[in-house]
């Protein structure tokens, strides 16, 4: 429908409008209280002023050098690589199984012959991780079960929740966490972590009553994911000597200050639909219109 068929329709008030002024507040919230990126000392600079391609899910645990060497060689630029999620000593999956304590997740099971090809081609990568889902029955299960994410029975949403949440307000959550992203930092030389289905995805609060956080969720819950990936990214950081980008699946306002790049696999337009399948229908018929409006009130 053309602007001035929608006039016509429903008056003049476009989108641009509407998202003018949720900018104008927007930008003097504490989350963009750091500023722009390009005014921001501690960032990673390859990430936003090198890398020219993305690549997502290439396996991690099989060879597939040729793959990577094609990439670079399509696009002539650094290329960024997120592999795929296989790679821990029990391989996380899609719904066949994730890794549990700490025993679970290395050595890791890296491609070695993938690395080479990133590191001869002058690329970066990150592993795949379930950064926030453990095996309730893989190792340390007890300390696992005791530190789950409890939600309310009735979410209001069209997501289960069914996955195995653990609770960053615990103990358990944040020394693992930290733990492992230093190991693959430091140990195996990864560029950037990325987490999916974490953060972003989650409702930001935890009923256990023996977690020793408050019943029910809110601010201290996005404090506690703050603190850890702030911990984690500096201890992975340290342990590579440079500064390490952390992303995740989804971005939501309250992680702003905290992500460094996230992965927009959710709206995996044009060919498919996944958080828009509910009106992909409308958008194919021309009823509805996808509006960019995340890009443009903070790109």
């Amino acid at each position: 429908m053309n602007r001035s068929k929608r006039c016509e329709n429903f008056g003049c008030l476009e989108w641009y409008e509407s998202a003018d002024r949720y900018k104008a507040w927007a930008i003097t919230q504490p989350w963009t209280a750091h500023g722009t990126l390009a005014t921001r000392a501690e960032k990673s600079r390859w990430l936003l002023d090198e890398v020219g391609f993305a690549t997502f899910g290439v396996t991690a645990a099989a060879d597939r050098a040729a793959w990577l060497d094609r990439f670079h060689a399509i696009t002539d630029e650094p290329v960024f690589h997120i592999l795929g999620c296989n790679w821990s000593k029990v391989p996380g999956t899609y719904g066949r199984g994730i890794p549990g304590g700490r025993a679970d997740w290395f050595p890791a099971q890296f491609d070695e012959a993938n690395l080479a090809a990133i590191r001869r081609n002058g690329d970066y990568w990150a592993p795949f991780e379930f950064d926030i889902l453990l095996d309730p029955d893989g190792t340390d299960g007890e300390q696992t079960r005791a530190a789950q994410l409890h939600l309310p029975t009735e979410k209001y949403s069209f997501d289960g929740y069914r996955f195995p949440f653990v609770c960053p307000a615990t103990e358990y959550l944040p020394a693992l966490h930290r733990w492992r992203d230093e190991r693959l930092a430091g140990e195996y030389g990864a560029d950037a972590l990325y987490y999916d289905i974490s953060a972003n995805n989650v409702l930001m609060g935890c009923r256990a009553p023996h977690h020793g956080h408050p019943i029910g969720g809110g601010g201290w819950m996005v404090d506690a994911y703050a603190r850890m990936h702030a911990a984690s990214k500096a201890a992975a950081s340290a342990a590579k000597g440079d500064y390490v980008a952390q992303g995740g699946e989804m971005i939501t306002e309250a992680f702003i200050p905290h992500l460094d790049f996230y992965q927009a696999r959710a709206e995996a337009s044009p060919l498919s639909g996944f958080e828009a399948d509910f009106f992909r229908d409308w958008i194919r018929e021309g009823k509805v219109e996808k509006i960019p409006l995340f890009n443009y009130i903070y790109h």
